[in-house]
């Protein structure tokens, strides 16, 4: 068992109280499976060397072009089969 800051709003595992984010929490982890509990269901106090704040990098940009998942010309969507739509026909 870990304690830990919360960096986004969870939930106990036994008492189902709201842990907010930058409380203390004990974090258990067997495998893949993570858990959490707050100061008080976990049975001990919270360790004095526990940093005060969360710390988190950035994440970067992504250049979504370039995964593909933008389409580069947006006029071949707009007008099908490269001919001018009619006024009230539909898109």
């Amino acid at each position: 068992m870990t304690w830990a800051r919360s960096s986004r709003p969870r939930v106990c595992g036994v008492c189902r109280e709201l842990i907010a984010i930058g409380a203390p929490m004990a974090v258990l982890t067997i495998g893949h499976l993570t858990k959490v509990r707050c100061g008080v269901c976990a049975g001990g106090p919270v360790p004095p060397d526990l940093p005060a704040s969360i710390v988190q990098a950035p994440a970067p940009p992504i250049d979504v072009a370039r995964l593909g998942l933008l389409p580069l010309d947006w006029s071949r969507r707009t007008q099908p089969m490269g001919r001018e739509r009619e006024p009230g026909e539909e898109g």
